[in-house]
Formats: C-alpha cells, structure tokens, sequence
C-alpha cells in the first residue's frame, strides 16, 4: 500500500492492487482498491481511495483453477491418448500415453499437425472434419495414425470443441490396433474365424445388423448370459435387453451408418439377473452376408466398485461428523494443506480459511509449533510417525 501512495503522490498516477485482511472475525476478505490522485496547482495534495470487496470473486476463481488443475492432470495421466489442438489442427498439448502409441517423443508431436499422423484422410478432409465438428461439437469416428517406426495405429477417436479462449478442439484417442488385427484375423478364414470367435475368453456375438437376430455366440457369451448356443442363437437382441425397443431400434440404425459404435445397455440374464455391459459393435462383410460383431464387456463390478467408493467416503464424513474427528493432507511441494470439513468446524473456521502451512502452523499452539515444524514436516518423512499437538 505504502509503495502505491507513493506513486500516486510523486508520479501523479492511478493505481489500482489487490490486497487481503482479516475482519473482526479473523475472515480473510480480498478487496480491489484503486487510488486517484487529487491535483491542485499542479501538485498532488490528496488521494481518492476506492475499495470493493472481491472476496466472493477470489473465491471462485481459486476454485475453477483448482478444478482445471485436476482436470487436465487427470487426461495427462489418462491410459488412453490426449490431444488438445487448435482450429488448425496444430498440437499444442499431448499425453505420454500417445507418446507410447505412436512412438515419438512429446517434443517430436509438438512441431507436427494433424495432418502429419493420419494415414487415412488428407489435408482437405480434415479441415472438411474440423467443420462438422465445430458444427455438431462432437464427433467418434475411426481412423489410422503413422506410427514413428511407420507401423500403423488404428485408433478410435472422440474429439470435442470448445468455443473458449478463441476456440480448440480436446481429442481423446483410444488404440484399437489389437482389435483391427482380430478382425483381419477373423475376415482371412472361416476356420480361423471360428477358433478366434468361440475360444475367445471376451463375450462376443454375431447379430443381424437390420433386425436384431441374433446369428452366432461364442462360449463365453452362453456362459456369460446362461443360454445354450441354440437358445441364445434363436433370440433377438431385444430379447435380452432391458431398454425400451426404440432405443434398441435407434442403436442398430446407428451401427447401420457408422464403422465402429459404441454403447451401454443393461441385457437380463436366463437366471433374471440385470447387469451392467458395455459394446463395441462394427460391420463386417463376408463373402455372401454382412453381420453386426459385437464385443460386449460387464461392467456391472466396476459400477458397483465406484458406487461403494462414493457411499464409504459419505460414511467416513458422517463418521467423522458424528466422533466429531477430523483428517487433513499437507502438501509439503505447494506447501498447501487441506482438511476435512469436520476438521475446519473442528478448529471454528470455514472453507475460506487460507490453505497455506503458514496458516496451518499458525493454528498450532506456539509451544508446539517447532515440535510440529521437526516432526511432522521432516522427521515424519524418513520414520513415517505420528506425534500428538495441541490445536489452539
């Protein structure tokens, strides 16, 4: 503050900070302040001080950093490849996950485009794609990459658009290659096909793609739904699904107007068990017939997995709620903290209470903070203890 007087005074000039305090409630509050200069004779002799309270502002904008953070850290981690273009088809981010599909280094991507990876669309088409999906906002499509080696990767892909900063795309790739070398496998011999179908350890079935009917099963598809093959053969797919038949209807013509589709469905099983399935389904021609093959992948565990994570994380809140105990984790690189809410009710503060370790230690009785300072934050680290403090 004292830095910006001074420019008012001697430089006659408008300055505008932002800066924090705490009120009667030791609540921290940030406020935007400006200061005018007041000019008589030609000589600055007063200041005009304007403050606005930007604490709410503050607030939001650390949240929707915090929720970017944890979104682009979650999709430069993601098992499948990330791209974030710009509306040239320029890399501007990349994942290290692509960087194992096709083989180049991240500095390698970075100064190629689009157009340098595709083997299956040329410059035209792409910009011709680009359009559609700036149009829809969305599109899944199949396609091939060059690999660094020359190989190539089939890939399935899901690019978004967003309007934001100017416009870019975020696309997310997923290596279908093995998938492609198991069609190529099945389409080069009836007796290859048959062993790879019925063998296969992944459920698998062979539809009417106009109707429905179902025409093929492997083994692990009978065991899966608790049909013989002859039963689940004499069956339609809506049949064995639980959604409503327009929905069912809507899929197949889908798969009718695109390579590769997608979906989730609930089929119920002989035992009148539902469960929880994901497909991949593709159009592949035979010498005399074109069928709808369908890989189908239970997810009802997984589902039920992420569902026990939500209930016992609601559990132990409620739990620390009712043993009025609370949890925190420091962040010794940001040197950030973050507690539980039942922690800050704990301590009689609330979420806008600075996160920071200063504020931590600061929370901590003097008598005990270089206990805190020596234990906690390095004994702690190689031992891997506890110590008991005392909270003011």
């Amino acid at each position: 503050m004292t830095s910006a007087l001074n420019r008012v005074f001697e430089e006659g000039l408008t300055v505008t900070l932002k800066t924090k305090d705490h009120d009667t409630n030791n609540k921290l509050h940030w406020f935007l302040i400006t200061l005018s200069p007041v000019v008589e004779n030609l000589e600055v002799k007063n200041t005009i001080l304007i403050a606005r309270d930007i604490t709410e502002m503050k607030e939001v904008e650390e949240t929707l950093k915090e929720s970017k953070e944890k979104q682009h850290a979650i999709m430069m981690s993601a098992m499948d490849g990330f791209w974030l273009l710009d509306l040239d088809g320029k890399i501007l981010e990349i994942n290290e996950a692509y960087c194992r599909m096709s083989g180049y280094t991240e500095s390698e991507l970075l100064s190629l485009g689009i157009a340098d990876m595709e083997d299956s669309k040329n410059a035209e088409e792409i910009a011709e794609l680009f359009k559609k999906i700036k149009k829809k906002g969305e599109l899944r499509f199949e396609s091939r990459h060059q690999r660094k080696d020359g190989s190539l990767l089939h890939v399935e892909i899901n690019i978004q658009y967003s309007s934001i900063e100017g416009g870019y795309l975020l696309a997310f790739i997923h290596d279908r290659t093995k998938y492609k070398e198991i069609e190529k496998h099945l389409l080069s011999s009836e007796e290859r096909y048959k062993y790879l179908f019925h063998s296969s350890l992944s459920v698998m079935l062979l539809r009417d793609p106009n109707t429905g009917e179902i025409k093929d099963a492997n083994r692990a598809a009978c065991e899966y739904y608790g049909w013989s093959h002859t039963e689940l053969c004499t069956k339609n797919i809506s049949d064995i699904n639980t959604h409503p038949k327009p929905a069912i209807t809507a899929a197949i013509e889908k798969t009718n107007t695109e390579k590769l589709t997608h979906f989730f469905f609930k089929p119920q099983l002989a035992n009148g068990a539902i469960r929880d399935v994901e497909i991949y389904s593709a159009i592949i021609e035979f010498a005399d017939t074109s069928l709808l093959y369908s890989i189908v992948h239970g997810i009802t565990d997984r589902k039920q997995a992420k569902e026990r994570i939500v209930e016992n994380e609601s559990l132990l809140r409620e739990s620390q709620k009712a043993a009025h105990i609370g949890s925190y984790s420091c962040n010794l690189i940001k040197k950030s903290w973050k507690a539980t809410p039942e922690l800050l009710n704990i301590f009689g503060v609330d979420e806008t209470y600075p996160n920071t370790l200063d504020n931590w230690i600061e929370s901590v009785h003097p008598d005990f903070r270089k206990k805190l300072i020596d234990d906690l934050f390095y004994k702690n680290i190689e031992k891997k203890r506890f110590t008991i403090i005392n909270i003011k």
